[in-house]
């Protein structure tokens, strides 16, 4: 289930479906994205990717490969994701980066999400 809820989460990013990716995130989930800022409840997160969205007219997900890091003993499973960013911005701009994302899950959705550079 972790690994389909962060296949879905990406989805509606891909489609800049603000509300749908701050969707499965917990009520009280935690979203830090790559400058370390860190955004907590679903209205701050759907908030972050609205106005990301707006300055974009597309957005990709390249190379992408999600693995489950482990199942630990009394807490909930973390993922590792690795993908090629690419977004093409409203003023023609491209962007294209390496990222490396933490999840973790409580249930069925995302407790945290966690962007690093490659």
């Amino acid at each position: 289930m972790t690994q389909t809820t962060t296949q879905r989460v990406i989805q509606a990013m891909e489609r800049r479906d603000a509300e749908g990716a701050a969707a499965l995130f917990c009520r009280d989930g935690i979203f830090c994205g790559l400058d370390g800022r860190e955004y907590t409840g679903r209205a701050q997160i759907h908030n972050v990717f609205a106005a990301y969205f707006a300055r974009i007219r597309s957005l990709e997900f390249r190379d992408l490969t999600i693995a489950l890091v482990a199942s630990r003993p009394q807490a909930e499973p973390l993922t590792h994701v690795c993908y090629r960013f690419y977004a093409e911005g409203t003023d023609g701009s491209v962007r294209e980066r390496d990222t490396r994302v933490i999840v973790e899950y409580n249930d069925d959705c995302i407790a945290a999400w966690r962007e690093f550079r490659e």
